[in-house]
């Protein structure tokens, strides 16, 4: 697959936390999952909660894609993603990022008109629920544009998962949707759009994958899933002993280190790696997630 729309699978939603699913011994019989397209359809706003790598970061990026398709949800026609991890604490900065994710092809002037009217839908991924000075800026943003639609990102934690009323509304009427991982069903609809397989075919892979994830014990996320489907894609030899060797195959293939050769010139994975651990370690002890170019070029 080349792209978002050719591999999107749409996660397991629902108004209830897999932690306290398991919490209370639910066996799952009765859960009500819920569909996007019915809670686009209701125009309230939505925090999407969901643990590290569940797809969360995706899910706002394919309803950015969805506002220029017509699949019989009425949406504002114009939609953005907004790294909040990656903005100031202010409004103008927000109506900044806006701007930058357009890539230029609009002026300033012209997204103010379009939030005026009401036309754009802008999903704000990253949201810190114990951010102040982020959560006053949001809150003057929603208030200064409120006709538009909106949707958020909240990394879950053990309060949130409990508990809906730790997540700030910022004075909307919104609805709190929590990201479940894949069920077979989700495995199986990625593993189909991964690979052209007979029906047969398919459900050995299926039934491969989730044993696998059985076996290692680890969370059933499109993140992961998708790694190994890829591994799997390459034809690389591979028996994976936890999580953290499915992440050392993926910077491998990365770094290109699967396909290099020893020629000399240039630099090989090995090279690369040191650099990139010597660079997390800086940014570690900066305590900063990000790095500006002059500051890139300076290190």
């Amino acid at each position: 697959p080349k792209n978002l729309g050719a591999l999107f699978v749409l996660p397991r939603l629902c108004h209830i936390s897999e932690r306290q699913l398991s919490e209370d011994n639910n066996n799952g019989s009765d859960i009500k999952y819920l569909q996007l397209s019915e809670l686009q359809a209701s125009g309230k706003p939505i925090f999407f909660i969901g643990q590290k790598e569940i797809g969360k970061t995706t899910l706002l990026h394919y309803i950015c894609s969805e506002c220029n398709s017509f699949q019989g949800v009425e949406l504002p026609s114009f939609g953005c993603y907004i790294n909040l991890e990656a903005v100031k604490q202010t409004t103008a900065s927000l109506l900044e990022a806006i701007v930058a994710f357009s890539k230029g092809a609009y002026r300033r002037s012209e997204f103010i008109d379009l939030l005026n009217a009401g036309r754009m839908t802008v999903c704000f991924d990253n949201l810190s629920v114990h951010d102040d000075k982020l959560l006053h800026a949001l809150g003057s943003f929603i208030k200064q544009y409120p006709t538009n639609r909106f949707y958020f990102s909240v990394s879950e934690s053990f309060q949130s998962s409990l508990s809906q009323r730790v997540i700030p509304k910022l004075g909307l009427e919104a609805s709190v949707v929590y990201i479940h991982s894949f069920g077979r069903s989700q495995t199986r609809s990625l593993i189909s759009k991964w690979f052209e397989d007979t029906n047969e075919v398919l459900r050995e892979r299926v039934d491969s994958m989730l044993s696998s994830l059985r076996r290692l014990n680890i969370p059933r996320t499109p993140f992961l899933i998708s790694i190994l489907l890829w591994v799997q894609e390459k034809n690389i030899s591979f028996n994976p002993v936890n999580q953290a060797e499915i992440i050392d195959i993926l910077i491998d293939g990365i770094l290109d280190k699967l396909n290099e050769t020893k020629e000399l010139g240039g630099y090989d994975s090995t090279a690369k790696r040191h650099f990139l651990t010597e660079l997390a370690f800086e940014m570690h002890q900066k305590n900063r997630r990000r790095l500006s170019h002059n500051e890139l070029d300076k290190f």
